[in-house]
C-alpha cells in the first residue's frame, strides 16, 4: 500500500499545498488505475490560489518523494506503474473543439486513437510504464511540473538535468547555457548559428516577427502568452543549412526551429532579456500533459 500520509507530509514540509485524491481526477475507462497529477489554479482579480492534486491510482503503483529542498520549495517525485490502456474523456466546448482536442492529443506520446461521441472526445491512451521522475515546486510566482528525461536522486540533480541539457525530438541532446521562463527554455546559440540566422534574414528567407506569443509558433498558443520582442522561425529547408554552417551534422527535428531576441514578458514570470538570439525549446511537461481550464493535467 502507498504511504500517502508520508507523501503529504513531505510536500507540506517544503510549503507546497497538495491534495491526495481518493477518486480519479478525470473520468474514463481505466482511470481508476493510472497515476494522475494536476495543478489546479483559481485566479480572481488580484486573488489567486494553487494546489497540486495527486491521484495515486492502483494500490500497487509506486509514488514516492525521493528528495526535498526547503529553500527552493521543490520536491523530486518518483512514479512507477505498469503499462495500462485508458480512455481520457475530454468535454467538447465552443472553445475546446474536437479538432483542437485531436490536434493537441496527436502531439502527445502514448496516443492510440481518438474519437468523438456526443459532446465528448475519447482519447485512448497508454500509460508508458516504468519509472518516471518529476520535479515539482514553485517557480517565481506559480507552481510547476517538469518531467525529467532520466533518473535523478536529488532535487539538485533534477535541476541540473533540466537546466543544462535539452532533448530534441529526434532523441539527440545539446548542452549549453540555458535560461527558463515557465514552460520555455532559451538555449544559447553560437556565433555560427547567429551568423546564419542574420544571413537568412538579409536574404529574406525568413522574417522577424515582433511582439508576438512564443507559443503561437510552437503549437502551444493557449494560456497566458509569453510575449517576445523578436522571433525568427526557421522552416525545415533552413534549419539544416544552419546546422551545417554551425559545423554540426543535420538533425531531423520534428518541428521548425524558433529563435528569440530581446525581452520575453509574461504576467506570472520575471521578464528575461537576451542581447543575442536564443533557441526556444519546450519544457518536457508538454510530452504528456494536457491543458485544462484550471491548470495542467498529467496523465502518466
Amino acid at each position: 500500500m502507498l504511504n500517502l500520509l508520508n507523501l503529504k507530509e513531505k510536500f507540506e514540509k517544503v510549503g507546497l499545498n497538495v491534495v491526495l485524491e481518493t477518486a480519479p481526477i478525470r473520468k474514463g475507462r481505466g482511470m481508476n488505475d493510472i497515476f494522475q497529477l494536476d495543478i489546479q489554479r483559481n485566479i480572481k482579480g488580484t486573488s489567486r490560489w494553487e494546489k497540486f492534486r495527486i491521484y495515486p491510482g492502483h494500490p500497487d503503483n509506486i509514488v514516492q518523494v525521493r528528495d526535498i529542498d526547503k529553500d527552493s520549495k521543490q520536491v523530486l517525485l518518483l512514479v512507477q506503474e505498469p503499462v495500462r490502456e485508458f480512455d481520457n474523456v475530454v468535454p467538447i466546448t465552443r472553445f475546446n473543439t474536437f479538432k483542437r482536442i485531436k490536434e493537441e492529443a496527436e502531439k502527445r506520446r502514448g496516443i492510440l486513437r481518438i474519437y468523438k461521441q456526443g459532446k465528448e472526445a475519447h482519447v485512448i491512451m497508454k500509460a508508458p510504464g516504468g519509472k518516471r521522475y518529476f520535479l515539482l515546486g514553485v517557480d517565481e510566482r506559480q507552481l510547476f511540473i517538469a518531467q525529467l528525461k532520466g533518473a535523478a536522486t536529488s532535487v539538485e540533480g533534477a535541476r541540473e538535468q533540466l537546466g543544462r541539457s535539452v532533448q530534441f525530438a529526434d532523441g539527440s541532446r545539446r548542452t549549453s547555457s540555458l535560461d527558463r521562463q515557465g514552460e520555455w527554455f532559451f538555449l544559447e546559440t553560437n556565433q555560427s548559428t547567429r551568423d546564419a540566422i542574420e544571413k537568412a534574414i538579409r536574404q529574406t528567407r525568413t522574417a522577424i516577427h515582433r511582439k508576438v506569443n512564443v507559443g503561437t509558433f510552437l503549437n502551444r498558443p493557449g494560456g497566458n502568452p509569453h510575449i517576445a520582442n523578436e522571433i525568427v522561425i526557421l522552416p525545415t529547408n533552413e534549419r539544416d543549412k544552419i546546422e551545417r554552417m554551425a559545423g554540426a551534422s543535420p538533425r531531423r527535428l520534428l518541428r521548425n526551429r524558433v529563435f528569440v531576441r530581446g525581452s520575453i514578458r509574461h504576467k506570472d514570470h520575471k521578464t528575461v532579456t537576451f542581447s543575442q538570439w536564443r533557441e526556444v525549446i519546450a519544457n518536457n511537461e508538454g510530452d504528456t500533459a494536457m491543458a485544462t481550464a484550471n491548470g495542467v493535467f498529467w496523465i502518466d
